[in-house]
């Protein structure tokens, strides 16, 4: 996450705006990494909130956000990971945007690969 949040805050700086982060990392301690990399890196971040905890179970709203930023690396699986981003989606108001950081396993549920495009891969 921090490497969002911390694009998101120039980005926000130059257009003379501010942005509200609220920040989720499954475990305590990459969620401190997290704080103390956009700490160094940002000069703002009263705008954040970290929070430690599933993205399965928290946070419940998700309504009042413009813009969820879901980093796919959770889950295991691409179903697991279709159902977590849907959970995600469903606790969203209409109108809101996911944006998905990107790895292969969540490229396929949109892309699905082909047997022999992975045939050549291996």
């Amino acid at each position: 996450m921090p490497e969002t949040a911390v694009w998101a805050t120039g980005w926000a700086k130059k257009q003379a705006r501010t942005v509200q982060i609220h920040s989720l990392e499954l475990l305590p301690d990459r969620l401190e990494k997290s704080v103390k990399v956009l700490n160094r890196l940002c000069e703002d971040t009263q705008h954040c909130i970290f929070e430690a905890g599933d993205i399965k179970d928290a946070p419940q709203d998700l309504r009042e956000h413009d813009v969820v930023y879901f980093n796919a690396a959770v889950g295991s699986t691409t179903l697991e990971k279709e159902n977590i981003l849907l959970s995600v989606v469903y606790r969203m108001r209409a109108g809101a945007f996911v944006l998905t950081r990107s790895t292969p396993s969540i490229k396929t549920m949109a892309y699905p690969v082909s047997g022999a495009a992975l045939n050549r891969s291996e």
